[in-house]
């Protein structure tokens, strides 16, 4: 099944794949685990994970720790959109799952 899942078309920001290798998986378990993620939450959520992501890769480099890292980047998406952090992180927090999932089905 991996194997079928690495040839699926990723989103045009696949930054969960540097957010997932950040955690110690390979970049072949987290390819697939994104590409799982692309069939298990609908098109916007996807695409508001995605842009979580990269606003994550973005404060990682910058040195900031995980957690720190990942509220700053919810609270800059969640701007960007007009919502509250809070309310973002809630409606991510499944997504979050099915990806910590989807990474431990791919390894």
């Amino acid at each position: 099944m991996a194997a079928l899942l690495t040839v699926t078309a990723l989103p045009a920001s696949a930054d969960n794949i540097a957010m997932c290798v950040d955690t110690g998986a390979s970049e072949a378990v987290c390819t697939c685990a994104a590409a799982a993620l692309a069939e298990q939450v609908g098109p916007e959520d996807l695409a508001r994970y995605d842009a979580i992501s990269t606003a994550f890769v973005e404060k990682r480099s910058e040195g900031l720790g995980w957690v720190d890292a990942w509220d700053g980047a919810v609270a800059a998406v969640a701007e960007r959109d007009g919502t509250a952090a809070n309310t973002m992180q809630r409606a991510m927090n499944p997504v979050g799952q099915a990806h910590r999932d989807s990474i431990k089905a791919c390894e």
